[in-house]
């Protein structure tokens, strides 16, 4: 918000205007300590969210909060929307369940037992004014002001398509000549590796069953590694040390899977870590694993080689630059953990040495109980594969995966199947706190237990 000397802290400028902030008091209860006072600054966007010293350190204009799910003129009906949904017995009232979603937006599939399927992206999506994506905060003075909202009409949606198949996987759903701007963030970290895979997979067989869309969700085979092979053809073998030349070898004869166990994802992904340092530099980051980026810049000519590739006394084309990234990740694989490793022992096995999926305990992870409640179990995959395993580079802990997953056979529901993780009610005490965590790292499915109608669940308080 833009504020002016004379009114700093008590008003903001908008449309030429000094206008008074409206400050609300909120009490937050405390168990066993005194009760929390903060004072809330309201604009016609929303809340101010710098107040009350959430950012350290933040001393620049302050930023307020513009959402729908918090604007007084857009009910929020989405909790309707569930229960209608829930209720709908065909895509018409499906599709009108779903016109009460409000946000945040969702991808919803449909599919019914007379072979019909669908989808729709459900939710109030504004319309911005030219140059403004809402990527990035903007000056709160009415020229960035929203112009209305996409109709439901015309958001995304499609049924019965003539592929006779609808994939989902966060990738852009949008051709180029939508006329609305939804998001810049389509499957952030993947770039649509994920849907492709998962309809390479559904086009290479004209059967499927609950079989093969089982291993379409266990799937690990990395599309962003593949998409990194020429890459690896282009490095001068020449001029490579002989330990680089074993992981080369290694890398040029594997299959892109990153399952739990192999070697070849860890060599991989140290390799792609040091190539994600190409715009440290000038982002002021240690890494920056954008994979368009890094392979743009990377295929880039010998002659006319992307600047960032170009460091004095080291390289002065991608192609070197590449080369030296693989001596530096070799090295780093050889003295793992501060030890060396050799090369006809033990390599680091994805998923089980590194990249293991972590689960931390809401609340006591980091605390001396952290041990006894924090789980870890083999997981492979990276943010490209459908069964997705999020690769943080710094540390290459995983700490995002697929969570609840299903599949339901609609000819015989009793027959559908599922997988989760770990409980979500934090009660480590409880018997199903982690009962599932190995089935679900081995990709293991149960029977869903899914009753008839007929069969009625009621919650009601505990006794006193």
């Amino acid at each position: 918000m833009e504020e002016s000397e004379k009114g700093k802290g008590t008003t903001y400028v908008y449309r030429g205007q000094e206008v008074a902030y409206q400050v609300r008091k909120e009490v937050i209860k405390i168990k066993g300590a005194s009760d929390y006072h903060l004072n809330v600054r309201e604009t016609v966007y929303g809340p101010v969210v710098t107040d009350n010293d959430v950012f350290d350190g933040y001393s620049h204009e302050p930023l307020a909060l513009h959402w729908v799910s918090i604007l007084p003129e857009v009910p929020d009906t989405t909790v309707e929307a569930f229960l209608n949904i829930n209720r709908a017995g065909n895509w018409s009232s499906f599709l009108e369940a779903s016109r009460m979603f409000t946000a945040p937006c969702q991808n919803m599939v449909y599919a019914d037992v007379d072979g019909n399927i669908g989808y729709v992206m459900p939710g109030v999506i504004p319309i911005r004014v030219a140059n403004h994506s809402g990527a990035w905060p903007v000056p709160g003075t009415g020229v960035f002001d929203w112009v209305s909202f996409i109709p439901f009409s015309a958001l995304p949606r499609t049924f019965n398509p003539e592929s006779g198949f609808i994939v989902s996987a966060n990738n852009r759903v949008t051709p180029d000549s939508y006329p609305y701007h939804i998001t810049s963030d389509w499957d952030a970290g993947s770039e649509g590796y994920r849907a492709l895979r998962i309809t390479d997979m559904i086009r290479n067989s004209r059967n499927h069953t609950m079989e093969s869309m089982e291993n379409i969700q266990k799937d690990y085979i990395s599309y962003l590694a593949r998409d990194f092979e020429p890459i690896l053809d282009s490095i001068d073998t020449s001029k490579l040390s002989d330990d680089a030349k074993t992981t080369l070898f290694l890398l040029t004869f594997w299959n892109h899977e990153t399952d739990a166990k192999k070697p070849e994802p860890s060599i991989f992904y140290y390799w792609f870590r040091e190539l994600s340092k190409l715009a440290a530099t000038e982002l002021d980051k240690d890494f920056w694993s954008n994979p368009i980026y890094i392979l743009s810049a990377l295929t880039s000519s010998s002659s006319s080689p992307d600047p960032a590739c170009v460091i004095p006394e080291e390289s002065h084309n991608c192609q070197e630059y590449s080369r030296r990234a693989l001596e530096k990740a070799t090295k780093k694989l050889k003295h793992k953990n501060g030890r060396a490793e050799s090369f006809s022992g033990t390599w680091p096995s994805w998923g089980v040495d590194i990249h293991e999926a972590h689960f931390n305990h809401l609340l006591l992870t980091g605390s001396v109980f952290g041990c006894l409640v924090d789980r870890k179990v083999a997981h492979g995959g990276d943010d490209s594969t459908v069964n997705v395993g999020t690769v943080d580079l710094d540390s290459f802990r995983q700490t995002h995966g697929p969570s609840y997953r299903q599949i339901i056979d609609l000819s015989n529901v009793t027959n559908s199947l599922f997988l989760t993780p770990i409980g979500a009610s934090g009660n480590v005490v409880s018997h199903t706190y982690d009962e599932w965590l190995q089935s679900w790292s081995n990709g293991d499915y149960g029977i869903t237990d899914i009753r008839s109608a007929d069969s009625t669940y009621r919650l009601l308080p505990q006794k006193s």
